[in-house]
């Protein structure tokens, strides 16, 4: 199990950009000093005046720089319409793995939500890592033979390099909505979160309610159901096609469409597994993320994402 995992699985990676940084220029013109002075000259040596015009102890003007590590994130100008392009192939990263729906549906979140293109699946991820809010490289070494039988499915001595791809990246609820919450508090995105799961799932007509006010969602799916297509060659044990499942996917819900009498019609979504799925009908998504006749899922999970108040 040990052999292979240190190819392609390197931490160098970095952030990709799109925050600003650097400094932040505050310059006090001190207006009303000048008014009050005159004809007469400004003595600048004066501490009084220095201070007033923000001076150093060269006369020269102050600029106050920002921290090293502090990013800022840049918030779009809601006056100018951005076309925000959807992340749908996961695994474009710097780390090697692919089983990153969590946080590539974090990045398509915030970005439609935000009206921007600022995060991307390597941001996002990079965060989740050396958070610990995902299954690592470090994780899976560190897993007996038993555990690996578990995660997998398969005997130890079975699983390939692509299943451990596959794996890593991987998110649970508490491990995304934690996330969320660093990143708001490291780029001050001004976001609110809340889960809604098992008991408390949303049913279809209350998310297109949490959309319709302006909110994005990231719901967790049976992939089975996502497209029933894409089950018939799927060698995965999770594609049984009968009987009841754990949702085994994440993907973003940006949108409601209705019909001229408001009935619920369909749902834009935003896949990053690659299928190109950008449109759900009602029935399709109910029963991705809450089940259907003979298949019902058992961990129904939605997390709204919100501007906060």
């Amino acid at each position: 199990m040990d052999e292979g995992f240190d190819d392609g699985y390197g931490m160098d990676g970095g952030l990709d950009g799109g925050f600003d940084s650097g400094l932040d220029a505050e310059l006090d013109a001190g207006s009303d000093l000048l008014d009050e002075a005159g004809d007469e000259s400004i003595d600048f040596s004066d501490p009084a005046v220095a201070d007033e015009l923000m001076l150093d102890d060269t006369g020269q003007t102050e600029i106050s720089e920002m921290p090293e590590d502090e990013e800022v994130y840049d918030v779009p100008d809601t006056d100018e319409a951005t076309d925000v392009e959807p992340i749908l192939d996961q695994g474009a990263n710097d780390f090697g793995y692919n089983g990153t729906c969590g946080p590539t549906s974090a990045a398509n979140t915030l970005n439609d939500l935000l009206g921007s293109n600022e995060f991307s699946e390597n941001d996002i991820l990079e965060e989740a890592i050396n958070s610990e809010l995902c299954t690592t490289t470090e994780q899976l070494e560190s897993m007996s033979q038993v555990e690996v039988e578990q995660v997998f499915g398969k005997d130890a001595t079975d699983v390939t390099t692509e299943d451990i791809q596959g794996a890593l990246g991987g998110t649970t609820t508490d491990q995304m909505l934690e996330l969320y919450d660093n990143l708001n508090d490291k780029y001050d995105l001004g976001i609110s979160t809340e889960v809604h799961e098992f008991d408390d799932a949303l049913s279809i007509e209350q998310m297109a309610d949490k959309l319709d006010e302006g909110d994005t969602v990231q719901v967790a799916v049976d992939f089975a159901q996502l497209d029933p297509s894409l089950a018939e060659n799927a060698d995965n044990g999770l594609m049984n096609p009968t009987g009841e499942v754990y949702t085994d996917h994440w993907i973003t819900v940006t949108g409601t469409e209705r019909d001229e009498t408001g009935a619920i019609t369909g749902f834009d979504v935003v896949d990053s597994s690659g299928t190109g799925i950008e449109h759900l009908s009602a029935e399709q998504l109910e029963a991705a993320s809450l089940g259907s006749e003979g298949r019902e899922v058992l961990d129904p999970t939605a997390i709204v994402v919100s501007k906060a108040a």
